[in-house]
């Protein structure tokens, strides 16, 4: 199973497009961060004795998380960094901090990053977060893909395309 966590506010933005032709029309349990609006963590400390966050809006997102076997993470690049409710999710996952899942190799995740200029060192940032959060959630982070250059065009160019359609065909490759 294949779960995707997307960060735009833009319903038909470039990282939607980017988000689209990653998946190829593959089936994909998809979460709207901007629609879910998570809570921010407060530190309350009550994931540190529970399996579970004291908070219950991001139940079915952790849930749907166990279950996938690929973990896509669809984003735009703000001030060098991911969106608030990307990183209120982040901040949520203290929980796992506390009782982390062994990584498993098997377990891939993608991060698809979408930059109004280029993006290089934001992208390196997000990469090292994004890493970390994986492993936190049993993941291995694979693939990264960014999209530069979307404050000046508004689509992929067929370079682009194809270069993401050739990580999609690895990055769905069922472990052996």
């Amino acid at each position: 199973m294949t779960t995707v966590l997307f960060a735009s506010p833009r319903e038909n933005g470039v990282t939607d497009a980017v988000t689209r032709v990653f998946l190829d029309g593959r089936d994909a349990v998809f979460f709207d961060l901007y629609a879910l609006s998570p809570a921010p963590c407060t530190a309350c400390n009550f994931c540190e004795g529970a399996a579970r966050c004291a908070k219950r809006d991001l139940d079915g997102v952790f849930d749907a998380i166990r279950r996938s076997d690929r973990l896509v993470i669809a984003s735009p690049v703000y001030n060098y960094s991911f969106p608030a409710p990307m990183k209120a999710f982040f901040d949520r996952l203290q929980v796992f901090y506390h009782h982390p899942a062994a990584p498993d190799p098997g377990r891939r995740c993608a991060l698809l990053l979408c930059a109004g200029r280029t993006g290089v060192y934001a992208s390196d940032l997000m990469r090292r977060q994004t890493r970390v959060a994986a492993e936190e959630l049993g993941f291995c982070l694979t693939d990264v893909f960014l999209k530069p250059g979307t404050d000046a065009e508004s689509g992929l160019t067929p370079s682009e395309e194809a270069a993401l359609r050739e990580l999609s065909a690895g990055f769905f490759i069922p472990a052996s």
